[in-house]
């Protein structure tokens, strides 16, 4: 399945280009709602030209939600008949599109997200060198190793020959690695076991038979970390009360350079051991020990290709050995004692981590030289991408908002004395009223077509409605309200008028088939006296 994210440059950060798409969905509704809106403006005054009056219903333009509450008001359930198809059109889309406005910053967040992409690098590494028998200490060094091996997918079944550099992100790609050591290990899982000192105190491991299960192979063989009371209370009441230890068996390191080799490595937690008097040859006190708790890999390790210059390569086969041990104790020490002081129960390390720790300790100890190295790897890179389908829907709504604006451009430009004959905004309805109230009052005679004189909507295709005209007289005109039961005014101030007349609030018929301001009567008109 294909990928439904486009990748990014890299220069560009998520926060931008969240608030760059904010600001785009901020646009395309703007640009949106004004070509929709006009489109629904232009077919409402089409009807125009096929008949001089139009119902007032068909010139009503929704702009804002403001609009959408006015007339949900009014209309109340009768919006939603037929009739008035374009009203609830205009509402649908500014309902819509200023919804989407608002949700233009959680939009952008899910349409963007940070993903790595894996990218060939040629990286600077280091190459690591036989020759150094062992290194302690290692921590911080070890621990950033094994925490790139684990973030890499390094596999387990091998050693290291270069390091590439920690600071990057690179990932394992079987092709692009030439190990000369593999690395087949057999895994025994936690073994807990029931353990007593006797009085035997020839060997470490005759003192605790049960040290023989965890070292086999034979146990003598074994390197053993420094097990000492570091657990124990301060007031020592509970002395030698956890113990723990790490084990290494490496046959013969003084043997020539073999081809293979075997390695195994043990991690022991055993409790209760108390420790024998400094002039007792035994290392613990008979008695029973409690339990023993240990988990073991053992891996035979092999050449598997030529070695052009044996100077360089992984160094298994060292001659320091007990190096090892102490280097697991001293990096995992600290988070036992941790664990310890907090009451929770130690576990010996999984044998897992036994093995990526052993391969981490090697190449550490390996590359220490800083043999610098240049060489190509996959690099994986955090990169910002962005959502296809957003990306699709966007571009397809930005072509429906262009090609609106464009197709209600063209239809003005046609009918220019059209879109100039009936009013469209809130200014063009008042002003439409201060001139009908002046045509009314400085006429001779009241002698009005009824239609017109009962709606002042009716409107001829050669007479536009200019607002820069009647500018003047729109900043001067002054609007009166007579309270309760009475007509309210527009008195234009150009002239003096010694009577005026308002038109009062008429309801039409909105029974089916007839037109809602087709009066039979004569319109009502009422004179007033001389206006302030």
């Amino acid at each position: 399945m294909a990928s439904a994210w486009v990748t990014l440059p890299s220069t560009w950060d998520r926060a931008e280009v969240q608030a760059g798409i904010s600001v785009l969905i901020s646009v395309l509704t703007t640009l949106g709602m004004a070509g929709f809106l006009q489109l629904f403006w232009q077919s409402s005054v089409s009807q125009i030209k096929r008949r001089e009056r139009v119902f007032l219903p068909t010139l009503v333009n929704i702009s804002t939600v403001s609009d959408v509450l006015d007339v949900s008001f009014l209309f109340r359930r009768s919006l939603f008949s037929s009739r008035h198809a374009n009203i609830l059109g205009q509402c649908a889309v500014v309902v819509a599109l200023t919804l989407v406005s608002l949700l233009g910053g959680p939009i952008a967040k899910v349409s963007t997200r940070i993903h790595d992409v894996v990218y060939p690098a040629n990286l600077t590494g280091t190459l690591a060198v036989r020759g150094l028998g062992g290194v302690e200490y290692a921590n911080v060094d070890i621990n950033m190793t094994m925490a790139r091996l684990n973030s890499a997918g390094f596999p387990y079944d091998q050693l290291l020959d270069y390091l590439p550099d920690l600071n990057h992100n690179w990932t394992y790609i079987p092709d692009e690695w030439n190990s000369s050591w593999s690395m087949q290990c057999k895994q025994t899982p936690k073994t807990v076991l029931k353990a007593y000192a006797t009085n035997d105190c020839t060997s470490f491991w005759t003192n605790v038979p049960a040290f023989e299960t965890a070292f086999p192979n034979p146990p003598d063989s074994w390197r053993v970390s420094s097990v000492g009371n570091n657990l124990a209370n301060a007031d020592s009441t509970l002395s030698f009360d956890i113990r723990t230890a790490f084990g290494l068996y490496f046959p013969d390191p003084d043997a020539p350079v073999s081809p293979y080799t075997n390695v195994s490595i043990a991690s022991i937690i055993f409790e209760n051991a108390i420790e024998a008097p400094q002039n007792s040859s035994c290392y613990f006190e008979p008695g029973p020990i409690g339990s023993l708790t240990f988990t073991r890999v053992d891996c035979h390790l092999a050449v598997v290709r030529p070695i052009p210059d044996h100077k360089y390569g992984a160094y298994p086969d060292n001659g320091q050995p007990e190096d090892v041990p102490e280097s697991y104790q001293a990096y995992y020490f600290a988070d036992w004692v941790k664990l310890w002081y907090s009451g929770e129960p130690l576990e010996p390390v999984p044998p897992s981590e036994l093995i990526r720790f052993y391969q981490a300790y090697t190449i550490t100890k390996d590359a220490i030289s800083g043999q610098a190295v240049h060489r190509v790897f996959s690099t994986s890179f955090s990169r910002v991408q962005l959502s296809i389908p957003f990306l699709v829907v966007g571009l397809f709504f930005l072509c429906c908002a262009v090609a609106a604006i464009v197709r209600s451009s063209m239809f003005w430009w046609r009918r220019r004395e059209l879109m100039g004959a009936a009013p469209k905004s809130k200014l063009d309805w008042m002003i439409h009223a201060m001139i009908l109230n002046h045509d009314m009052q400085s006429s001779s005679t009241i002698e009005l077509d009824r239609r017109q004189a009962a709606t002042g909507l009716s409107t001829h295709l050669n007479e536009k409605l200019d607002i820069q005209n009647h500018r003047a007289d729109f900043e001067s005109a002054r609007f009166a309200h007579h309270g309760h039961g009475h007509a309210d005014e527009v008195i234009p101030a150009r002239n003096p008028f010694e009577t005026n007349m308002s038109i009062s609030t008429s309801r039409c018929s909105t029974a089916e088939g007839l037109d809602p301001c087709d009066f039979q009567k004569e319109p009502r008109v009422v004179e007033t006296a001389n206006a302030v």
